[in-house]
């Protein structure tokens, strides 16, 4: 049987080049690393002897990858995350367990336009994986963090207070412009073009209670910024009352493109992408959260947040 050209490599020597690789600086690596500069060198070395390829062009302070550099490294980039993978799942099933993932997500949201892409994309990596959505009250969600029964949520960055307490942590997965929302019933709904000017003139509804303190803020920087009439704001404490104020048909008020709180064929969305105000969906998890699954579902919505957050733009 032919021996394989890998059974002479190590872990190490592959976490060692894939470093050196990502910042292209041996010195570098060894700092991230914790060895000396020495070590990195000879892993490399060792490595590129064993496969018999020359993997960096070495210059006086730098090295770049060479072609076959290039490749390999994507390769091995790919197979140490498979690895880790299947060590995890070969923990789970030693330990006879069956691994969840609860995930919360707002009412107010909508689920379409990016938790069902990232559910679909984990899913397909961790298959074996009890992958649980629930939806929920901005507060409701914002508790049950606390109390782990979510192991992260999904939240809107205008509902999240400044400071987040208790040990809970935030990734800001992409961001959206604001805009402003009305109803089918609002005089302006069939207007073909719509100014800034009449927009000025609507009386807003917002949401201004004990947890929706962030979100009043970001719906007065909005007002202040583009100039709308914030002198004459109704407030209310929840995301269904806002939504039946806008169904009255007499007020508008400002959210962002995921807001699902009505039907898309019940509202007008008309974006202010010039705002320099922006809002946001974030990722709200328990920095003590011991779920192995938690960063892994993090890396992935890390990995397609911009990409989302360019679709809804």
């Amino acid at each position: 049987m032919k021996i394989s050209r890998l059974s002479g490599i190590t872990f190490q020597q592959v976490e060692v080049f894939l470093t050196a690789a990502k910042y292209e600086n041996f010195t570098k690596a060894a700092e991230v690393l914790y060895m000396t500069q020495a070590s990195v060198s000879r892993n490399i070395l060792n490595l590129e002897l064993t496969l018999g390829l020359v993997l960096f062009i070495r210059h006086k302070k730098h090295v770049t990858l060479t072609n076959a550099g290039k490749s390999l490294a994507f390769s091995f980039q790919q197979m140490m995350e498979q690895a880790e993978k299947a060590l995890d799942d070969a923990f789970l099933q030693q330990q006879n367990l069956t691994q969840n993932l609860t995930i919360g997500d707002v009412n107010w949201t909508s689920m379409d336009d990016y938790l069902l892409p990232i559910s679909s994309e984990f899913e397909k990596q961790f298959p074996n994986v009890e992958y649980i959505i629930n939806r929920d009250t901005s507060a409701a969600v914002y508790d049950k963090l606390l109390t782990e029964e979510y192991d992260a949520a999904f939240m809107v960055s205008e509902s999240i207070p400044e400071k987040l307490t208790c040990g809970l942590k935030s990734e800001l997965i992409f961001q959206l412009d604001p805009c402003i929302i009305f109803a089918n019933n609002h005089p302006l709904f069939d207007k073909k073009e719509i100014s800034i000017k009449e927009l000025k003139d609507q009386p807003l509804v917002a949401m201004h209670d004990g947890f929706n303190m962030e979100y009043w803020k970001f719906v007065y920087k909005v007002c202040q910024e583009v100039g709308l009439n914030y002198g004459d704001i109704k407030n209310v404490d929840n995301e269904f009352t806002l939504a039946m104020e806008l169904k009255r048909g007499k007020r508008i008020a400002v959210s962002n493109c995921c807001f699902s709180a009505m039907n898309q064929n019940e509202v007008r969305v008309i974006p202010l992408s010039k705002c320099k105000t922006k809002s946001g969906i974030m990722l709200i998890y328990s920095g003590k959260n011991k779920n192995p699954y938690l960063p892994k579902f993090n890396d992935v919505c890390k990995k397609l947040g911009p990409k989302l957050g360019d679709c809804l733009r």
